[in-house]
């Protein structure tokens, strides 16, 4: 829950058409199945449901937690008012947009690196289908309209009837139940009072039904994207091994590209970009446009996705437990262990390295130093969707909101995972997009995920190019790394030129490598850039 903004926006007054651009928002943030329903007394829960942790939430505590670049205050803010508005009614709501997210591939017993992730698939499910909610509140909050988004944990909705009414799901003896996906997913609701046109409920499903919806082009993949080869996630692919690959890349000793790291220098956190654009060192007109958040404001999801990653802050950082588990002494299990944690959550690739001195910043934004926490680390990348991607041009509503869907997926994959490891009695600490100790890009390179590019601080990556975003886990976890990745980008990018040519603010190099601060880079202009 939160505060709707004060100016109603401009949006179609079609209902059927509000309709299908919010299935659409649902589908975009990697929901399996989005339905649309009228909002009755008889979906309303005699008591509301509040998670239990909700009041033991200390906001002391969190402040000291959050070293967002910009405003943790502002984040606070947002958690008092949910806490304030959790088990307040919704009876002036009128609609709902009710989500669904599937099971994964469920992991066997044999599986190397599955030894966390079984039986947890509720939850994983529970877990996504309320960060698409989530974001979606705050969504239609940002246009002008009240919304609250409802889940398993936290509700004032019955999840499994508006499942019903929304035509996602029928009943039946055991429960509630989709033709497509069967009973193997998790619910969570948006409750609004905006105008919607509500999708029909499902009638039980006859032979000629189940011909129609999944005859023989479903099953060669002619009438949808999911097909029964793809329909459950990760399908034939060992959760430690990711969506792609990856295992089948070659390895090298050291990166492709010569690292002096006696000579690579700390910088200051203070040196991002983002940052000396909001201190005014790129002059006035970035500093203006960095009150507003570049150019994540002008898109309202984007800036809804923005609120849920700083809200994840709260998952980067704790003090590990006292009583530190046994028996988890092997460093290549571990590592297995860890890559089929970050797949089972949502990242599509994950690599482990080591965490030199020289990845970490030297000083925070207040001038403090900053130590150097940890010895190891594990990057994710998280990809941005080739499906939109392909339409947007780089500074739009499309790449400001994939941007942000990545970043925050990322968050909560790394924070999950850090807070688990804390759990265990292991120092852990995630680093995203809205609060980072650590320079990523070294990392991600280190641990096989990509080489560097002509693009210049972006590592590309062998299936995904630069259509992703990262995040990164720092822990004293023994793991072993992976070692460096070369499949030809060296060459082919001394050689194509392209992304030079086409660079619109001329930021990419179309020289040679260059040493810079113990790098062997193109070097781009990152004020340019910025």
């Amino acid at each position: 829950a939160g505060e709707t903004a004060s100016s109603i926006a401009e949006i179609p007054a079609d209902p059927a058409e509000r309709s299908k651009h919010l299935k659409s928002a649902g589908y975009f943030l990697d929901a399996s199945l989005v339905g649309i329903s009228q909002l009755s007394a008889e979906h309303l829960l005699e008591q509301p449901h509040v998670h239990p942790m909700l009041d033991d939430l200390s906001f002391e505590t969190s402040e000291e937690k959050l070293r967002l670049r910009f405003n943790p205050h502002a984040v606070i803010k947002q958690i008092e008012q949910a806490k304030h508005l959790a088990s307040q009614p919704v009876s002036h709501h009128t609609h709902m947009i009710v989500i669904a997210n599937g099971y994964s591939r469920e992991a066997t017993v044999a599986e190397p690196g599955c030894d966390w992730i079984h039986g947890l698939q509720p939850w994983k499910a529970a877990v996504r289908s309320a960060e698409s909610a989530v974001a979606l509140a705050s969504y239609l909050r940002i246009l002008g309209f009240d919304a609250r988004s409802h889940s398993a944990t936290t509700s004032n909705i019955n999840l499994h009837r508006a499942a019903v009414s929304s035509g996602l799901a029928t009943t039946g003896d055991d429960g509630i139940s989709n033709p497509f996906i069967g009973d193997g997913f998790e619910l969570a609701v948006v409750t609004t009072s905006l105008e919607l046109a509500p999708d029909q409920p499902l009638r039980m499903q006859t032979g000629l039904d189940i011909l129609r919806a999944k005859g023989p082009g479903w099953w060669v993949g002619w009438s949808s994207q999911k097909n029964p080869r793809n329909l459950v996630d990760m399908t034939g692919r060992p959760y430690r091994y990711s969506r792609y690959p990856t295992e089948r890349l070659k390895r090298v000793e050291k990166p492709t590209s010569f690292i002096d790291e006696d000579r690579v220098p700390r910088v200051p956190k203070s040196s991002e970009m983002f940052l000396r654009a909001a201190f005014g060192d790129l002059g006035k007109p970035a500093m203006e446009a960095s009150k507003d958040g570049f150019s994540v404001t002008k898109a309202p999801l984007a800036g809804a996705l923005r609120s849920a990653l700083n809200v994840y802050s709260l998952l980067q950082r704790g003090e590990p437990a006292k009583d530190q588990v046994t028996g988890l002494d092997d460093p290549a299990a571990n590592a297995d262990t860890i890559k089929a944690c970050m797949h089972f959550l949502g990242a599509d690739i994950a690599g482990v390295s080591r965490a030199p001195p020289w990845v970490w910043y030297s000083h925070r934004q207040d001038g403090s130093e900053m130590e150097v926490a940890h010895p190891n680390a594990v990057a994710v990348m998280i990809d941005q969707g080739f499906e939109t991607m392909a339409g947007a041009s780089g500074d739009d509503w499309i790449s400001s909101a994939q941007s942000m869907r990545t970043y925050m997926r990322a968050a909560l994959v790394c924070g999950v995972v850090g807070q688990h490891l804390r759990n265990l009695g292991f120092s852990a600490t995630c680093h995203s997009a809205a609060d980072s100790d650590v320079i990523q890009t070294p990392l991600v390179l280190l641990a096989g995920l990509g080489e560097i590019s002509r693009i210049g601080d972006t590592i590309l990556n062998p299936f995904l190019g630069p259509r992703l975003k990262t995040g990164i886990l720092t822990t004293d976890f023994p793991m072993t790394p992976d070692m460096p990745i070369d499949f030809g980008l060296q060459n082919f990018c001394n050689s194509c030129n392209k992304c030079a040519r086409e660079c619109p603010s001329g930021s990419i190099t179309a020289g040679d490598k260059v040493m810079f601060n113990g790098y062997e880079i193109w070097k781009a202009d990152s004020g340019k850039c910025t």
